[in-house]
């Protein structure tokens, strides 16, 4: 996958405040690990692993340097397997000054593989300390 280039990436790898990145897996998977990790199996990693997809939508004036390199780091994730895009518009706008530019309006989803916390917590984080592990009950 090509998307794998990011992964070098240490603004990509720290998420949206979500969770790290891990992409360590994101060539089996399709997409990058969010979230923090516990050893697993491989049958573990599917009971207990799952999907989510963070959605976005933006409104981009491409003659702005900053929207230009917004959309355009979207449109090259897309391009390389990773996002997907959900809707998508373009209208020439009229500006001011009579010249036209492009307005992009894209909706699109951003695909993680994370820990199931409903199916995960209980199994791979016990709530309780196991008696052999707590010799100060005794």
């Amino acid at each position: 996958m090509s998307f794998l280039k990011y992964q070098e990436d240490a603004s990509v790898r720290q998420g949206n405040g979500r969770g790290n990145l891990s992409f360590s897996r994101a060539h089996i998977d399709g997409m990058p690990w969010r979230g923090p990790s516990f050893p697993m199996k491989e049958e573990e990693f599917e009971d207990y692993s799952e999907q989510v997809n963070d959605f976005d939508v933006g409104l981009f004036d491409i003659r702005k340097q900053d929207e230009y390199l917004q959309l355009r780091e979207i449109f090259d994730r897309v391009a390389n397997g990773w996002y997907q895009i959900l809707d998508y518009d373009k209208q020439w706008v009229e500006n001011k000054d009579g010249s036209r530019t492009v307005v992009v309006y894209v909706m699109y989803a951003v695909p993680h593989k994370e820990l199931a916390k409903g199916r995960a917590m209980a199994q791979l984080m016990p709530t309780t300390v196991p008696e052999h592990a707590a010799p100060w009950r005794r």
